[in-house]
């Protein structure tokens, strides 16, 4: 059994391939997650590889691939959070590294990180008007003009 599924409420498990299964946690667990996968001496994660954000319309996901270089080994671990007004908690403080991926979900996708003191745009200028990445995003005359 994974160490994972011992100590969080587990959604559901997906498999990715015939290695890996992407694990889905409440996303009230994730930072206590992400920071038992890094200290845990079972796994000991030592870099987190990505955050993505998936838009399902009725909800976006968000899937972090952490590493173990000690074992060779992913854990997948995924939260949903909510389309109106999309929240999750930053894992700056256990990873550094997640300050840019955060930046630009929220860029692309509109999801805030609480905890992360520099969440701003990251790739699109700060005249743009909504996150393309959306499935219902529009781009409308109005803000191709303002992005002029």
């Amino acid at each position: 059994m994974d160490i994972v599924q011992n100590k969080f409420k587990i959604i559901k498990i997906s498999p990715i391939n015939c290695n890996y299964n992407k694990i889905t946690i409440d996303k009230t667990e994730l930072k206590n997650c992400i920071s038992f996968l890094k200290n845990s001496a079972e796994f000991s994660a030592d870099i987190l590889i990505s955050i993505a954000a998936s838009d399902y319309i009725d909800k976006l996901e968000l899937i972090y691939d952490i590493y173990s270089s000690k074992l060779n080994q992913h854990k997948y671990i995924s939260i949903y959070v909510e389309s109106l007004n999309p929240t999750a908690e930053s894992i700056c403080e256990i990873f550094k590294s997640a300050e840019y991926d955060e930046r630009e979900i929220f860029d692309l996708f509109g999801i805030k990180f609480t905890g992360n003191n520099n969440l701003k745009r990251l790739l699109l200028p700060n005249s743009t008007i909504g996150h393309p990445l959306l499935k219902n995003f529009r781009q409308t005359d109005e803000r191709l003009a303002q992005n002029e």
